[in-house]
């Protein structure tokens, strides 16, 4: 099994290489997006397998309803305020299914992370919080005071090319134009914390023992306790058959996510 993380080129135009990151609370995301611990609209993630495997199951975390209440940016009169996972099911270079899956659990107010260890800080993985809302994608950024308050800064997506509309007549599809997207947020200043979870990790990563305490600690903490992860067991109905899975964040709320497990058939103990 290969796992590849990549993020959209700074053109626009094509996937680039970029990080994984892994923690034993959440799961596997990219490293260095708008947060470390989780996939955002500009980036994916791919587990490839060694051959065909037929895929019965998918654990999601990080999937989240209330998202954008939190973040200043929900408009009551818009879509409902939840998160939003894509999945992509590949044989070779070829897309055979796909499905989007959306977040069950209310957001909590204190973060899962710092209930399994007091090491983790509340936004530990927070670069930027990116929100898509009809024409407009908000960036939640480091405002430019001393009181750790955060500014809402905005971006407008262009409108659909008048002449290409005909293509997509009578289908429910939006094309988008990453370039400007993208290029608009070089410059918008990053969360000085967003990297003390990740280093918290890195520096637990060649003692065994703590990273299976952080895990195990974890897990009974979401079975005997009331506080989510925003995790979600997605069946897979009919098992589907795949060479590798691809995650990915769609537009729409603030859409982003960790991939926790994938369960394949045979391997049920």
């Amino acid at each position: 099994m290969t796992i590849t993380a990549e993020r959209r080129d700074v053109a626009g135009d094509g996937w680039v290489p970029a990080l994984i990151y892994w923690d034993p609370m959440d799961g596997l995301g990219v490293l260095e997006g708008g947060q470390n611990d989780e996939i955002d609209f500009d980036e994916r993630l791919t587990v490839s397998f060694n051959g065909l495997e037929t895929v019965e199951r998918v654990w999601l975390s990080d999937l989240f309803i209330g998202e954008d209440r939190r973040y200043g940016s929900y408009d009551p009169a818009g879509d409902p305020d939840v998160e939003t996972a894509g999945i992509q099911f590949m044989r070779g270079e070829a897309i055979v299914s796909d499905m989007t899956v959306d977040g069950m659990n209310i957001l909590p107010q204190e973060p899962f992370d710092q209930i399994v260890s007091s090491q983790f800080r509340e936004d530990g993985d927070l670069y930027r919080r990116i929100v898509v809302r009809d024409n407009v994608i908000s960036v939640v950024a480091p405002g430019a005071n001393s009181w750790g308050r955060t500014e809402l800064l905005t971006f407008p997506i262009d409108e659909i090319d008048e002449d290409k509309l005909a293509i997509f007549e009578g289908i429910e599809t939006t094309e988008v134009d990453l370039t400007d997207i993208i290029l608009g947020f070089n410059d918008v200043p990053l969360f000085s914390a967003g990297s003390h979870n990740a280093n918290v990790i890195l520096a637990a990563l060649d003692d065994e023992a703590l990273l299976q305490s952080l895990r195990d600690t974890a897990e009974d903490g979401r079975v005997v306790g009331s506080l989510s992860n925003g995790e979600l067991g997605v069946d897979i109905t009919p098992a589907t058959p795949a060479t590798a899975l691809s995650f990915v964040s769609v537009f729409g709320g603030s859409n982003d996510f960790s991939v926790a497990g994938i369960v394949l058939a045979g391997t049920r103990g």
